[in-house]
């Protein structure tokens, strides 16, 4: 990929279709905690979902195996919005606050995440984390009215080689690559897939930019949230290196 860091632009029809923050604690919260902080988010999230655990046990009797009856554990939630756009998801070790399209700026979004964190954190009182992670799910709309395949060279830096003489149509593919960056300890899950196409007469294409740590993440607040912004501004890069010009035109 070429490198256009410290390049970010804000698009008129950003291709977003989820964008995620995680926060894990070292070591879990019991249940009666996050029931707890469900309950005081709860007038913002009115619909709510236990995150069910299943634990299967096996044993052995007269050289025969038996399965026994399932264990379920309620682990946590997942708490959404009446429109089930904005979303929460509390667990023992996880916290991860999520919204999907149409996602509207990072301010609104990162806002909201301070907001349920910090009931978190009050509940929680203490606790070391160990991952960060901001994590943004793209959409690529091409539009296709002939429907004929496509040059991915034409709208992304990250494109699949074929190996097989005479063919370069290309019906569907996965990428997934995952490589430390050279700073601050932080790594990207990069995943650049074809996917169904919602929009009559387009190709659709997933570009998954996932950026973490699970080193030195700060405990005080302020430290934070101005790490999290760190990792916002390295995913911006990373999407603006894996996008072409063409691309760019799609959004504007």
């Amino acid at each position: 990929m070429t490198s256009t860091v410290g390049h970010s632009e804000h698009y008129a029809r950003a291709p977003i279709v989820e964008a995620a923050i995680e926060l894990r604690f070292a070591d879990e919260m019991p249940l009666e905690l996050i029931d707890q902080a469900s309950e005081r988010v709860q007038k913002f999230y009115p619909k709510k979902n236990s995150e069910i655990s299943a634990g299967f046990s096996f044993k052995v009797e007269e050289n025969r195996l038996h399965t026994e009856q399932p264990n379920h554990e309620t682990v946590g939630y997942r708490l959404m919005s009446e429109d089930e756009l904005e979303r929460l998801v509390l667990k023992k070790s996880t916290f991860i606050c999520a919204q999907l399209a149409p996602y509207t700026d990072w301010e609104t979004f990162v806002g909201r995440a301070k907001r349920d964190w910090a009931v978190v954190r009050k509940v929680r009182k203490s606790g070391a984390l160990r991952r960060l992670g901001v994590r943004f799910i793209n959409r690529i709309d091409i539009p296709n009215l002939d429907l004929q395949p496509i040059e991915i060279a034409d709208y992304l830096n990250v494109q699949p080689g074929i190996p097989i003489p005479g063919s370069n149509v290309l019906e569907s593919f996965t990428i997934q690559v995952v490589t430390p960056l050279p700073n601050d300890h932080m790594r990207v899950k990069l995943t650049v897939a074809t996917t169904d196409a919602p929009v009559p007469d387009t190709n659709a294409i997933l570009l998954d930019v996932d950026v973490s740590t699970e080193v030195d993440i700060p405990a005080v607040e302020g430290k934070l949230w101005a790490f999290v912004d760190t990792f916002r501004q390295m995913k911006n890069s990373i999407f603006e290196s894996a996008i072409t010009e063409k691309t760019r035109k799609l959004f504007r």
